[in-house]
């Protein structure tokens, strides 16, 4: 199970934090996040409880549709499921699209210098500077939904976007993935380092038994404060972005 597509939400990068796309799901093969909608934390110095992962809103770095127009042709998968005729594909489709920060093209000559992150890294600047890429002015959890077909039935997966405190393994509060591979991994740490900012957030799920987490999405979304900030429709798919700030994600 993957995050089906990329809407450039990312935040500069720290020691205390990463990005993190979140689903519900039982314990398997994925990465957990154990938390309710109690552990929306406003200020990650706080102090550690030590029983729960803590999570906290940021500043989205979003696509200005002013500017780069339908988010339909800039959206992609993740990096990993890119083919090499996707990549041009999507290339040719819009220069805005996110592939050329996800997943930039390799060229000859590249070195330790001039590579393709470094040019993900030029155009992110280049994206901001022209204002196709804007920062939220106030920290936010961004809320997902993913509506999609399958086997003859219209499905919904929910999730939301939310920075995550790191902590060592050995405390079990987030568990790593299973069977990842050395290459992969490189890669979008090559990535992070050259960009400084998370364009390829990592997917979790968490224990959510008694439907707190999904009771105070559901509301959110239905009664506000989320604020629906993107609607793409690609094909069979459609895809909802909902904004909610600081001041309310940590109530």
């Amino acid at each position: 199970m993957r995050m089906p597509c990329r809407f450039a939400i990312s935040r500069p990068t720290s020691s205390a934090a990463t990005s993190a796309g979140a689903g519900t799901g039982s314990r398997g093969s994925f990465a957990l996040l154990p938390m309710t909608a109690m552990n929306v934390a406003r200020d990650m110095r706080r102090e550690d409880t030590g029983r729960v992962a803590e999570i906290t809103p940021f500043h989205g770095l979003r696509y200005e549709e002013k500017i780069v127009g339908d988010l339909a042709n800039v959206i992609a998968p993740p990096y990993d499921v890119i083919s090499p005729a996707q990549q041009e594909e999507l290339y040719a489709r819009d220069p805005f699209n996110i592939v050329r920060l996800e997943l930039a093209k390799a060229e000859a000559g590249d070195d330790e210098i001039h590579n393709r992150y470094e040019r993900a890294n030029r155009t992110l600047a280049d994206w901001t500077e022209r204002g196709a890429l804007h920062v939220d002015y106030a920290p936010a959890l961004y809320l997902y939904d993913h509506h999609f077909p399958f086997r003859g039935r219209r499905l919904r997966r929910r999730g939301f976007f939310a920075a995550l405190r790191l902590y060592d393994w050995g405390r079990g509060l987030v568990r790593p993935h299973e069977q990842t591979f050395a290459g992969p991994k490189q890669d979008r740490l090559w990535l992070l380092r050259a960009t400084r900012t998370n364009i390829s957030p990592v997917f979790t799920l968490y224990d959510d038994a008694d439907a707190l987490v999904r009771g105070f999405l559901e509301d959110a979304i239905a009664h506000g404060p989320a604020e629906l900030v993107a609607d793409v429709r690609q094909g069979q798919e459609r895809h909802l972005l909902f904004r909610m700030e600081d001041r309310f994600a940590t109530r």
